[in-house]
């Protein structure tokens, strides 16, 4: 299946690029996204070991347990250390956020924190 969505994926950048006549350097975008994923999953793996084994808490056959919780904050870390380094490898532009819903809003809370140029 992992495949199948691939050649999906593929196949939809490169009607996408035909369709829009927009020049992608895709090689450059690709190696800094898999960075930014890598970096993703290194902190989910880590943060949800040390977690797990600080949170020992409830009964493991219930709903709500320490792991669950650990699951949680991970989960969460992981998603913002995502969005960090997307922003600080300048894989999101200011150009992106302005074509967003409040994009001008947005990109003034960025620029203020430095994350988009």
């Amino acid at each position: 299946t992992i495949l199948f969505y691939l050649v999906i994926v593929i196949n939809n950048t490169f009607s996408l690029i035909r369709a829009t006549k927009v020049k992608l350097r895709i090689g450059p975008l690709i190696i800094k996204l898999l960075f930014c994923a890598v970096l993703c999953g290194l902190a989910a793996w880590s943060s949800f070991g040390l977690l797990d084994m600080l949170m020992r808490f409830g009964d493991y056959s219930g709903r709500f347990n320490g792991s669950t919780l650990a699951l949680a904050l991970a989960s969460t870390f992981s998603v913002i250390v995502y969005f960090l380094s997307l922003f600080l490898s300048n894989v999101i532009s200011k150009n992106d956020i302005l074509m967003l819903p409040k994009g001008e809003k947005i990109s003034k809370v960025l620029e203020k924190y430095r994350l988009i140029g």
